[in-house]
């Protein structure tokens, strides 16, 4: 599929503003195509024309659109009106005596749904961005952080964020999930290998990753929601074949007989038939 260029230049000629305008969170101005497809939406809400479904194709259209500039999944992009009512929800699933280690000066709507909960018993720490990284503990259950800091447009130095990943404490169990093409390499199994990390076999509608074993136990996210009989005993057969002593085996909770426990159930026996 051919997707549109925009060039800074055509980027400014989508803007009317007639002052001096300096972005901000606050709010933004619309640009020329997004004020179009609102009259338009308007224009059929007030003519009593508006069929809900179609507002899903938009959506996602949206969300391809911005997994495509991130370079991710699409499953991994949400819709919502605002970062903080996101933000919150992951904030309210932290159990209490969690620490989350945040950027100073970020985003406030990213802070301030962790910052609400200390009332509970979640403690917030901060560190200069550059210094993220390395202020990472045994006590930091997660590390909340914008990539681009609103204030000033810095960038989280994504190298020495991954170098982290060697400060994690021995003797636990961690799994990673690559969800690009170019983790997949054999240098980078081999890293994994090293501290008996476990590499994340997933399997999505638009995605999967290879079927290989980094460490002595195994991760698999089987995320598909229509796995039939003859897809489930293959993948049973898949995962049998790695060198894993245990594995835990996820799949989505949707119903349905493809997906949910009813394919944990068939799953499970597929596993254990000879």
């Amino acid at each position: 599929m051919q997707h549109e260029v925009l060039t800074a230049g055509g980027a400014r000629a989508e803007f009317d503003q007639t002052v001096t305008y300096l972005n901000t969170a606050t709010y933004g101005l619309p640009p020329r195509r997004s004020w179009a497809e609102l009259d338009l939406a308007l224009a059929a809400y007030r003519a009593g024309r508006v069929n809900p479904p179609s507002y899903d194709r938009s959506v996602q259209r949206a969300r391809s659109a911005f997994a495509r500039l991130v370079d991710v999944d699409v499953a991994q992009v949400a819709v919502g009106a605002q970062v903080s009512s996101f933000v919150g929800l992951i904030a309210a699933s932290l159990p209490p005596g969690s620490e989350v280690l945040t950027a100073t000066g970020d985003f406030t709507s990213l802070l301030f749904p962790f910052h609400v909960q200390q009332a509970r018993g979640l403690t917030v720490r901060e560190a200069p961005l550059e210094e993220i990284a390395e202020s990472v503990t045994r006590r930091t259950t997660l590390v909340a952080v914008s990539l681009v800091q609103s204030a000033d447009g810095r960038l989280v130095d994504l190298p020495r964020l991954r170098e982290f990943m060697g400060s994690l404490p021995l003797g636990r169990r961690f799994t990673i999930e690559f969800r690009h093409e170019s983790w997949f390499e054999d240098d980078v199994f081999e890293a994994l290998r090293e501290r008996d990390i476990a590499l994340c076999v997933t399997e999505q509608d638009e995605f999967a990753s290879p079927v290989v074993a980094t460490a002595t136990w195994g991760y698999a996210r089987l995320h598909k929601v229509d796995y039939d009989e003859a897809g489930l005993v293959s993948w049973a057969g898949k995962l049998k074949a790695l060198p894993w002593k245990e594995a835990y085996v996820f799949f989505k909770h949707d119903e349905g007989v493809g997906s949910g426990p009813p394919a944990v159930s068939r799953f499970s026996h597929a596993c254990v038939a000879d």
